[in-house]
């Protein structure tokens, strides 16, 4: 069945699939050039000093008492879910989103939670927000109580964030640039406001809002995504403070170091952090992550429990896939147990969880390694940079520059930053396309000992006619000093002979690529017409002993159904030869005993339901053949 859901899946048919281990193979081939680095990942459990570990659990008590006061009212399982989140992320998170509900104001939601948030029926509006005071009314002495946590979490001690300067010194001592990654917006705020004395400029944040980063004049200025990524990677910023929504979208090679100061409920969004920084071409052989857990906490127990299944996150993408819903899963059942069976639950939900992992990994579908396609060998470009440079700037003297826009050939000197913008002199600078038709004139003479012949809107060839035989052009330097033309006809048929042989090429190309799609399609139509056999020949034989006879074998019933002329069962035979199925095929050794006994109504089902599966693959066929007719 795996082989045959593999064989017939979309995936499998269209999708070429180049995970880590695809690419390792085409680095030992020398195929890939990029460096692929490996992973140094660390869970790192930062304990509390006495009050700091008092205050936490207090909190954590009345998180759930609100639980089991309020948990069946609509949205208070969520809300409180939330605040258990911004709990464990910072004392900054649940300290703004406390005071907020004192002042009556509505709970905001990060964008990573919307999703939770309508999944829960909870409607969140325009501006992504919950009424968590109609969700969790509070009491008088429940109001009195949460104010003097909020004025305990101004003076305690902030274990977590004591962490992070200590990693952070460590990584900018090893020549690290690093991203921390968390999942509220009011850790990161909190976090920026603390470290941007310690890193000045070099200290950047990037949320659901866009990027920012820090000037000593102007303070924190907007910066578009591309020109933070040029700024990580000159090392103008080193220390990047990111939320989830930086973790599509920005490609960070340049960061070797990444802190998660709180750990989501679902791993896939982990790993999808790391992508960020673990992609081809990451400056560093090996890249740090550092997972950030309160002791004791549910989270540290649940991706304990995990850390050794899923190797690091890497194995994300394979077989393990299906659990990553069920962990968050069991995050949510373990945390709306009543407090004193808190403990039972979480065992339960762990180990219910690696039962999971364990069935997965024995029955799921795996995913093999792929066949490595074949990269491409590109000739060398025609026309380089340096090439652009001689012509351009050497003998005719351009000038490719701007007011404020330099121009540079040197790819190493480019720069998108404000500060210091520069250009790449090369096909799609808005000058350059003007400076070559003005040097190069509009076309060439009849006299030319350079032939060039084009396909519309297709390739060109380039020939020497000044050679005998004559030449191919494959590099600028081969018409640097052209001669007088000796062999215009014979450097004309051979630029068009060039042209053709690239398009029956290409036409050869686009052929291959429609008789794989047609021989997997019929592939699949053969493996859909014998399971649909065995399956009814199977039932057929099962109806035959039903009455405690000896059965009938499974090639009667075949020959029983081929002449049944009022059902699609009566073209079952030519159907079988068209697809060049071999009638051995049909009837493998155990096909008479497989199935329990079935009645004589059950069988009259089977085959009317099967007759029509059947006529469904021969209409499949006969679109699928048409446009061959």
């Amino acid at each position: 069945m795996r082989a045959w859901l593999r064989l017939l899946s979309p995936v499998g048919q269209y999708v070429t699939r180049h995970s880590r281990e695809t690419l390792r193979v085409y680095r030992a081939r020398g195929q890939l050039s990029e460096n692929l680095a490996a992973r140094d990942v660390r869970p790192e459990v930062i304990p509390f000093d006495g009050d700091e570990q008092a205050l936490y659990d207090q909190l954590d008590e009345l998180i759930d008492r609100l639980m089991e006061a309020h948990g069946s009212r609509k949205g208070a399982g969520f809300v409180l879910t939330v605040y258990r989140r911004r709990l464990t992320s910072s004392w900054a998170a649940i300290r703004k989103t406390l005071g907020r509900r004192l002042q009556r104001e509505i709970l905001a939601l990060d964008d990573d939670l919307l999703d939770e948030a309508e999944q829960a029926a909870l409607d969140a509006g325009l501006g992504g927000a919950v009424d968590d005071t109609h969700a969790v009314p509070l009491t008088q002495a429940e109001i009195a109580e949460i104010g003097g946590y909020i004025d305990r979490m101004t003076t305690v001690a902030d274990s977590k964030f004591s962490q992070l300067r200590k990693d952070l010194d460590a990584a900018r001592g090893a020549g690290h640039s690093t991203i921390v990654f968390t999942q509220f917006t009011d850790t990161l705020d909190d976090l920026r406001d603390r470290l941007v004395g310690a890193y000045r400029s070099q200290l950047a944040t990037f949320t659901g809002d866009g990027g920012r980063i820090f000037r000593e004049a102007e303070g924190w200025l907007e910066i578009s995504k591309r020109d933070l990524v040029e700024a990580i990677r000159s090392r103008q910023v080193t220390v990047l403070l990111a939320t989830d929504a930086a973790s599509e979208g920005l490609n960070l090679q340049a960061c070797s170091y990444l802190i998660n100061y709180d750990m989501p409920w679902n791993p896939m969004r982990v790993e999808q952090r790391i992508g960020r920084i673990d992609r081809l071409g990451q400056v560093r052989e090996v890249v740090q992550i550092r997972n950030y857990f309160v002791p004791n906490t549910v989270e540290e127990s649940v991706y304990r429990a995990l850390a050794g299944r899923i190797d690091n996150f890497s194995s994300l993408l394979g077989q393990l896939q299906p659990i990553l819903g069920a962990t968050e899963r069991a995050f949510q059942a373990i945390f709306r147990a009543p407090h004193s069976e808190r403990r039972d639950a979480q065992a339960k939900a762990i180990s219910e969880l690696l039962s999971q992992v364990d069935l997965v990994e024995r029955e799921g579908i795996d995913f093999p390694a792929e066949d490595p396609l074949p990269i491409s060998e590109y000739l060398p470009s025609p026309v380089t940079l340096e090439n652009l440079r001689e012509v351009l700037v050497d003998r005719f003297a351009s000038v490719l520059d701007e007011p404020g826009r330099p121009v540079t050939f040197d790819a190493a000197r480019v720069s998108r930053d404000p500060e210091s913008w520069t250009a790449l002199g090369t096909y799609g600078h808005p000058r350059l396309e003007n400076v070559l038709t003005r040097r190069a004139g509009p076309h060439l003479p009849d006299t030319s000992a350079l032939v060039l012949a084009a396909a519309l809107n297709g390739p060109v060839a380039a020939v020497r006619a000044d050679r005998t035989p004559p030449e191919r052009v494959l590099e600028l330097a081969d018409i640097d000093q052209l001669g007088t033309p000796a062999s215009r006809g014979e450097a004309e048929s051979l630029a068009n002979r060039l042209i053709q042989q690239v398009l029956a090429a290409q036409r050869d190309y686009e052929i291959e690529i429609m008789s794989t799609r047609e021989r997997r399609r019929a592939e699949s139509l053969q493996q859909s017409f014998v399971t649909l056999v065995h399956d009814t020949l199977a039932a057929g034989c099962a109806a035959s002993r039903f009455d405690g006879q000896p059965g009938a074998d499974p090639i009667t019933i075949w020959s029983d159904l081929i002449q049944d002329a009022t059902s699609a069962w009566g073209y079952a035979r030519a159907f079988q030869q068209m697809l060049g199925v071999p009638l051995a095929r049909l009837f493998p050794a155990d096909l008479a005993t497989a199935r329990q006994l079935v009645s004589a109504q059950d069988w009259n089902e089977v085959r009317y339901q099967s007759a029509e599966q059947l006529r469904a693959l021969i209409e499949e066929y006969k679109l699928s053949s048409a446009p061959n007719q």
